[in-house]
């Protein structure tokens, strides 16, 4: 029974933290730290139903996009006078105007990770594989 408490009791606490970390994508960017979170499963099931083309695959590009969009916390690549302040028209514009392609990749790997935690080699094999 106290096994059970212990496992219902880290449940509880790491739910109250949400899983959320804070990373510096570059090291440009090491003294600005980006808040990501781990994505649900419907959260993850709506992005990957957005990515799928019309022949069925998933489209690497936008799924990436959509991951990072939807996990980072701060800063909020949806804010609406933000993306008007920089003169685009969507998150994901905004997305590739501030920041280089090899922190987007990273943030998606952090997101991928806190979400499923699988293997980090698997991560790796899938990006290479896009």
């Amino acid at each position: 029974m106290d096994r059970i408490r212990n496992i219902q009791q880290f449940l509880e606490e790491d739910a109250s933290t949400k899983g959320e970390v804070y990373v510096a994508l570059s090291e440009r960017l090491k003294a600005h730290r980006f808040k990501f979170r781990p994505l649900s499963a419907d959260e993850v099931d709506k992005i990957n139903r957005y990515s799928r083309g019309k022949d069925g695959e998933i489209n690497a590009k936008v799924h990436q996009e959509q991951v990072f969009l939807t996990g980072c916390v701060e800063p909020n690549f949806r804010d609406a006078e933000w993306i008007k302040r920089v003169g685009v028209v969507t998150p994901e514009q905004l997305l590739h105007k501030m920041l280089r392609y090899g922190e987007i990749l990273k943030g998606y790997i952090e997101i991928e990770k806190l979400t499923s935690e699988p293997d980090f080699e698997v991560i790796v094999e899938q990006v290479k594989n896009c």
